[in-house]
């Protein structure tokens, strides 16, 4: 349990630092997530959206992150409402 929540902490962050950078990954789920020596690595980004032009920003971020909650809340309680909340902070449009 104490790896599954690294890796969903991990998750989380990358996901962060991904709309920092201007991007979502807009398919977000367990099948994009390889785990590797210990580490979970996202991948699958030719789908990815530019938040800056499109216009379902908002929707996207949160599916990716609703899709990942899910997945943990198999290992350990997740508060998906909570966790959801808190990203569409970020989205400023």
């Amino acid at each position: 349990m104490e790896q599954a929540q690294k890796s969903f902490d991990l998750i989380l962050e990358n996901i962060r630092l991904f709309y920092r950078s201007g991007i979502i990954h807009g398919d977000l789920s367990e099948y994009n997530i390889l785990y590797w020596n210990e580490i979970p690595y996202i991948i699958d980004f030719p789908q990815s959206i530019d938040i800056r032009t499109h216009p379902q920003v908002r929707e996207l971020l949160d599916r990716d992150v609703r899709n990942v909650c899910t997945y943990f809340e198999r290992y350990f309680p997740v508060d998906i409402e909570k966790i959801s909340e808190d990203f569409g902070g970020l989205v400023k449009h």
